[in-house]
């Protein structure tokens, strides 16, 4: 029952949009792409890490409980 299989997908979504990002400023470097960083990439890169975070510890939560309910059987 681990949820490792979606911060995994979640993390390879995350660092595919910024290899996009990144080739792009070579052609895209204007004040525009500064807003479209600071307004819009860096906080969907804040909430995805924070979302990985927040499965990663309940993921150790449903082990640990799903251990402990192994051994009451």
């Amino acid at each position: 029952m681990s949820l490792s299989a979606g911060t995994g997908k979640l993390s390879f979504a995350l660092k595919t949009l910024r290899v996009c990002c990144d080739s792009a400023q070579g052609e895209w470097s204007d004040e525009v792409r500064q807003d479209f960083e600071e307004n819009y990439l860096k906080p969907i890169e804040q909430e995805v890490m924070a979302t990985i975070n927040a499965i990663s510890n309940l993921d150790q939560t449903l082990t640990k409980a799903l251990q402990e309910c192994e051994e009451d059987f």
